[in-house]
């Protein structure tokens, strides 16, 4: 190893990517490798499950509301630094900084915990494919359950039952939302898209049924040959996500609807 090139050590690095975009083209970009390596399992998913409303700020939704900057300048000032040089070292990476550690509100706190990294076992246990998934799921509900100990008192901080409960349900809805897009958007071949083309059509159709030659006619259908897309009829009938019936017209199974 050549030492020249070795650069100054990062400490304690950390980094935090928020971004949005829709199911198709977010899960079209995932592959197996992603389910199964630990990538999906960094990651938090929020996921809506209707249109918000159309926003009109004035500032155009630019600026932080008053309000908000001022409850962070105060936690800031509150916050109990370990010294007086620490509050800017976090910014710089080639400096050690001073770490605070925020403790238990109490040994009840600490077991809700626990339990999430129990339930996190079982589910892997149950089910080894599922290490890729839920893996750091009990390590992000710590983060989320610190995050919010600290919004809550940030002159003497510590996490409580409350806190740790708060991010266990963001952290199920998470994976709850992760196993949906993989179910309704990610595929793996032209198939499989066709496949889920017609599923996708057929759950944004009233009543979730569709008469052939309209189903035909959508996007990501439209350009299978019919061999392919009766063999995705097929399939889909087999799996028991769309009901059989004459042919002319689809129609979702109760499984498939929700």
């Amino acid at each position: 190893m050549d030492d020249d090139r070795i650069g100054a050590p990062i400490h304690c690095p950390s980094l935090t990517v928020v971004g949005a975009s829709t199911p198709t083209r977010f899960y079209g970009g995932l592959s197996d490798k992603n389910l199964s390596d630990g990538f999906a399992a960094r990651m938090v998913f929020i996921a809506p499950t209707k249109r918000p409303e159309r926003g009109n700020p004035r500032d155009n939704g630019l600026a932080v509301p008053e309000p908000l900057r001022n409850a962070i300048k105060e936690a800031q000032k509150t916050f109990p630094w370990p010294s007086m040089n620490s509050q800017g070292n976090w910014r710089t990476p080639d400096v050690q900084p001073h770490l605070y550690e925020v403790p238990w509100a109490d040994d009840a706190a600490e077991a809700e915990w626990l339990a999430i990294e129990d339930w996190q076992e079982a589910e892997i246990d149950r089910d080894e494919t599922r290490d890729g998934l839920v893996g750091r799921l009990a390590e992000n509900a710590i983060r989320l359950a610190t995050l919010r100990a600290l919004s809550r008192g940030p002159s003497q901080p510590s996490v409580n039952v409350e806190d740790v409960r708060w991010a266990n349900a963001i952290m199920l809805a998470s994976v709850r939302s992760l196993d949906d897009g993989v179910d309704k958007y990610m595929s793996s071949s032209q198939f499989e898209q066709l496949c889920q083309a017609i599923l996708s059509s057929l759950r944004s159709s009233r009543g979730g049924s569709m008469y052939r030659a309209e189903l035909l006619k959508r996007r990501g259908i439209s350009g299978s040959d019919t061999r392919t897309f009766d063999a995705a009829i097929l399939r889909l009938q087999e799996t028991r996500e769309i009901e059989k019936t004459d042919g002319k017209r689809f129609v979702l199974s109760p499984a498939s609807s929700g």
